[in-house]
């Protein structure tokens, strides 16, 4: 288990990034979501951060996406980390 501020850590302050969310649909993926410029996800500061992620855990799936927009809660909240999985005990 990764606390969420890691994530956000690794794309807070790039400027190409306007927004991004981690979203995890299953244990063993996680799906970046990414709102930037053209070109983003080949920036340098990007390809950085996804080799620390991808470090975390070979296993894990990370896929990243370019879009246009990140989708709000259904509180009207934006969340840069976002789980479907159920934790343990």
């Amino acid at each position: 288990m990764v606390d969420g501020q890691f994530f956000v850590l690794q794309f807070y302050g790039i400027r190409e990034v306007r927004a991004f969310q981690f979203y995890q649909p299953r244990i063993d993926e996680i799906i970046l979501r990414i709102v930037g410029e053209p070109g983003v996800l080949e920036s340098d500061a990007v390809k950085q951060a996804l080799v620390k992620i991808r470090a975390l855990d070979p296993a894990l799936n990370v896929r990243i996406e370019q879009v246009d927009e990140i989708p709000l809660s259904n509180a009207g909240k934006y969340q840069y980390t976002r789980s479907e999985v159920s934790p343990t005990r």
